[in-house]
């Protein structure tokens, strides 16, 4: 028997005897237990085999495997007391921290027993929900667009089973969705730049520029420290991406600044060439191993996957070096319950998230900023406790919460996307190559006529939406 075969087999053995929900009677189709398991057919089907072979489990035709109750255990735990919990993350460092929490709930609520799923993708998350028959089933990293088919059950629900506040009015100020009454943000991941602290250089300001920062990668860390270039980033944090809001003259001057950061890049060879864009766990590698000392991303994840040996070193974040008028969009996670129904075990561990201890936690370990502006400030307060750069990024999320707010409908993902692209293509790209022979007025100018081309061709309408979405939100 293969290895793993073997642990397919233990898995589903241990889901039987702890009387995980699914497993009660029945198990899971083939199907779902490829899903649930991650493995193939072929394995999850070996292991079924076997377990049918041992006499664990019966199969009978069109009915497919279901337990022995010969040989079946009582749970220790019955099924009402069992939480069914969907984490919908793939970065380790996340994963691990919702292990934690699992497990330090059970300790201080032994009368409950935590049932995790662990999937990757929104179809993965949308076939478990789908299979569990309407039971309450706490989501972790929800989005709206995860299955618009599924139940939801209502924020004041939960909080009269779980008996006291979600602390909704605590909510940051960009967070705050009225509209919604099913789902509550649980964690901000903000927006980060990177550092490699094995040199131990100084610490930045934390009111730094663009240029402040480059100069500060130049000082410490030198040639082919800096990850490829993330445009969409820079666009950001120049508060290029919001154009519809500014005139020609502040364009061209914010321009005129980030080609002299392009400049500065390129004449100290800070940029580290990758013929293939680096996967996010790969750029971390690469942080974690030495080999590029400083990554400029729009990103979330924080610390490396450290193995422990020879030239691994951490490393520290810091928020990043914002503009006039720059926006960054920090990805958002959403807390959310599905069900035809609720039951006070379900309503407790989703409150147990939202918990000052779970998200002092969150921040202390480095996975995300919390959405309360309470527990931000206790964070902020309390700089030592954090991983090195953090306490900054945490003031910087809780600052720009409310301008945020104000902007959050002020561009059109399409038009975004062709701001980032025209950026690469008549800016960065030009003069990182130093294929433009200088004449940077002409790159500003080519930018200017294909920005003005694009603006003209949108309709009136979604303008005028665009503006009174930004009227209403000033309100």
């Amino acid at each position: 028997m293969s290895k793993r075969i073997k642990d397919i087999k233990e898995q589903i053995r241990g889901r039987i005897d702890s009387g995980a929900t699914g497993f009660i009677d029945g198990i899971p189709s083939i199907r779902d237990l490829m899903s649930i398991l991650g493995e193939s057919r072929h394995i999850v089907n070996a292991a079924l085999k076997e377990l049918e072979d041992q006499g664990f489990l019966l199969c009978t035709a069109q009915k497919g495997f279901r337990v022995n109750p010969v040989v079946k255990k009582s749970p220790a735990i019955s099924h009402k007391s069992a939480i069914k919990v969907v984490v919908n993350e793939f970065m380790p460092w996340q994963i691990d921290f919702w292990c934690k929490v699992i497990t330090a709930f059970e300790k201080l609520n032994p009368q409950y027993k935590v049932q995790p799923y662990f999937v990757r993708t929104e179809k993965q998350l949308a076939k478990i929900l789908h299979a569990g028959n309407g039971e309450p089933t706490v989501i972790i990293h929800f989005q709206d667009g995860d299955d618009n088919e599924i139940p939801l059950v209502p924020l004041a629900e939960i909080k009269r089973l779980c008996g006291s506040d979600l602390n909704h009015d605590d909510l940051l100020p960009a967070l705050q969705r009225v509209s919604d009454p099913y789902t509550i943000p649980y964690q901000i991941q903000p927006a980060m730049v990177f550092y490699n602290s094995g040199n131990n250089p100084p610490v930045p300001s934390e009111n730094w520029s663009l240029i402040d920062f480059l100069k500060w990668v130049n000082d410490n860390f030198g040639r082919s420290s800096t990850s490829p270039i993330n445009t969409n980033f820079l666009g950001e944090v120049m508060g290029i991406a919001n154009v519809n809001q500014l005139d020609h003259k502040v364009i061209r001057g914010k321009l005129e600044y980030l080609i002299d950061a392009i400049v500065f890049v390129r004449d100290h060879q800070l940029f580290y060439y990758d013929s293939v864009p680096p996967s996010q766990v790969q750029t971390i590698r690469q942080l974690s191993t030495g080999s590029v000392n400083v990554a400029i991303k729009n990103s979330f994840y924080t610390r490396a996957i450290l193995s422990g040996g020879p030239g691994n070193k951490s490393f520290s974040v810091f928020a990043p070096p914002l503009e006039d008028k720059a926006m960054v969009s920090p990805p958002l996670c959403r807390l959310a319950m599905a069900g035809l129904s609720c039951d006070q075990a379900s309503a407790k561990f989703f409150q147990y998230i939202l918990d000052e201890k779970t998200q002092l936690k969150m921040m202390k370990e480095g996975v995300g900023v919390s959405p309360f502006r309470s527990f931000g400030q206790k964070a902020v307060e309390s700089p030592d406790e954090l991983i090195p750069g953090f306490a900054a990024v945490v003031r910087q999320a809780m600052e720009r919460s409310e301008f945020l707010s104000l902007q959050e409908h002020s561009v059109d993902s399409e038009e975004k996307k062709f701001i980032t692209h025209l950026l690469t293509d008549k800016i960065i790209l030009p003069v990182l190559t130093g294929t433009c022979n200088r004449n940077y007025e002409k790159l500003i100018s080519d930018y200017m006529t294909k920005l003005d081309e694009f603006n003209s061709s949108l309709p009136a309408e979604p303008q005028m939406e665009i503006l009174r979405k930004q009227l209403l939100a000033s309100y």
